[in-house]
């Protein structure tokens, strides 16, 4: 029987699947750093909005989530007899509970990372599952300790609800839900759904054949479940992509998780495999292979591999988000079932040269601005007379991305911070640099301000930019001052 409202059962399975998923990408457990502060920025079509401080801990961003819903546009409420909160805006209401890891947003029961808490009086939420729940961009930056969130504009013709089946029985507990799409071309509406009412057929299909032989065999002591969610990844600039995960226990030690991903072309309908998103004639399996042989040993991996690795499969699964083409391993494909899905992010800007035309336009707009900030305070002379230490600072950023430096200077001295030099002009360059006066010292005479200098991730590869602060003029203090910037462009 099919029924609009999925089961609590759900809450619990999917504690052991995140389990296994979260420890995709990590080496062993270590004991908890201490909390570090996160600057978050949020960014539409015209820019960052909004900004707030958020908190790293244990491996997670958490942010207090009224100021966080309200610079998103959403009226806030606190039921506190149910320590919900619920989030409105005229599109759709999003209710999140404190410690439970369920967010519903409109029809589409979710999963949080981590359940929502209560810190000095304010609740907090995990940043990057949160936002992912609707449907933002998160990057971070490590080195910054900076987040940034990118609001989506999505394709305005596509709607997306949730269809949910249900059901539980002595050998059977069932929670399906997957999307069911309108607002397209008829016929591709119809082709779409009928993918999606298939999946759901299949998965329950298998379900209740568990059900039947533990039945069969009496094993009441076990119960088949089911539990099977989607998760929209990109939805704009005519193309649509998600992935699909279908857990099923059918007695044993434990269950298994088969994903399947989607990406589409919202105008035309065409269904997406991994060879499609390629000019013909590429070899894409080559280019692909190196980039997540390269991130399998910088992440410490390879010790992990069931196999050697030599090379994805033609048909390898795959999904787009963020501006990335995601490359994921089924369970047991590479690694151990405890490693979960490893997932292999790519830059589609890294494969620009290669990808079909229509899609060499998705990718993250509005990149988000790496802010580096260097005091007055940061320069320390050691001795009278000589100059101070360099500074140095690295940034790890995406081809395309910013760096903003941001460098104290008081040009009434004589001293100015000269033009960067870099390195490697094939992987930065300069935008612009500029001086801006303090504004908060009403014009006072020698006051001094900041220098700007705006530097951009141009290719692949590491380059240095090294600045120094000095009076030009002949005989004049050259390099009182010093920073050395080391970019990695991804």
């Amino acid at each position: 029987m099919r029924k609009p409202a999925p089961l609590p059962v759900w809450r619990v399975l999917m504690v052991c699947l995140a389990t296994a998923f979260l420890l995709g990408g990590h080496t062993s457990p270590t004991a908890a750093a201490p909390p570090d502060s996160v600057s978050v920025a949020i960014s539409g079509a015209q820019g960052a909005t909004a900004a707030l401080e958020g908190v790293l801990s244990g491996g997670v961003t958490w942010v207090p989530l009224r100021p966080l819903a309200e610079a998103l546009g959403f009226k806030v409420e606190w039921v506190d007899s149910e320590k919900k909160v619920a989030l409105m805006n005229p599109l759709t209401t999003i209710t999140v509970r404190v410690g439970d890891f369920a967010a519903r947003v409109g029809d589409h029961t979710m999963r949080l990372a981590s359940a929502p808490k209560i810190v000095d009086d304010r609740t907090v939420v995990p940043l990057r599952s949160f936002a992912e729940c609707l449907g933002m961009g998160v990057r971070w930056d490590p080195v910054g300790k900076s987040v940034s969130l990118r609001r989506p504009v999505p394709n305005p013709e596509l709607t997306i609800q949730t269809a949910h089946d249900t059901a539980l029985t002595d050998y059977l507990s069932l929670d399906i839900q997957y999307p069911v799409f309108s607002g397209l071309a008829p016929e591709m509406a119809a082709s779409w759904n009928a993918f999606f009412a298939s999946w759901d057929s299949k998965a329950r299909e298998a379900a209740e054949q568990a059900a039947s032989e533990l039945a069969r065999a009496a094993l009441s002591q076990w119960k088949a479940q089911s539990v099977a969610d989607y998760r929209v990844t990109y939805n704009e600039k005519g193309l649509l992509s998600l992935y699909l995960d279908n857990y099923l226990f059918a007695g044993g030690a434990h269950g298994n998780t088969i994903r399947t991903g989607y990406t589409a072309n919202v105008a035309t309908g065409q269904v997406y495999a991994l060879r499609d998103l390629f000019k013909e004639g590429t070899d894409y399996q080559t280019v692909l292979s190196a980039e997540v042989a390269k991130q399998i040993a910088e992440r410490g991996l390879t010790p992990r591999l069931l196999r050697p690795f030599l090379s994805i499969a033609p048909d390898e699964g795959f999904y787009i988000q963020d501006g990335r083409l995601v490359i994921y391993f089924d369970q047991y494909e590479y690694f151990p079932y405890a490693w979960g899905f490893q997932e292999f992010a790519i830059p589609l800007n890294s494969l620009v040269d290669t990808l079909e035309p229509g899609l060499a336009g998705v990718e993250w707009e509005e990149t988000p601005q790496v802010m580096i900030e260097i005091p007055e305070s940061s320069f320390v002379q050691t001795a009278v007379g000589t100059p101070a230490p360099a500074v140095d600072r690295e940034v790890s950023v995406d081809r395309g991305q910013t760096i903003k430096l941001v460098l104290g200077s008081n040009p009434t001295t004589g001293f100015s911070w000269e033009s960067p030099v870099i390195s490697d002009q094939a992987v930065a360059s300069l935008v612009s640099q500029a001086y801006e006066p303090d504004q908060s010292k009403n014009g006072l005479a020698g006051a001094g301000g900041v220098e700007c200098i705006v530097l951009k991730a141009v290719g692949k590869g590491t380059a240095t930019a090294t600045l120094a602060y000095s009076r030009p003029w002949a005989g004049g203090e050259k390099g009182v001052r010093k920073v050395v910037l080391t970019i990695t462009v991804k």
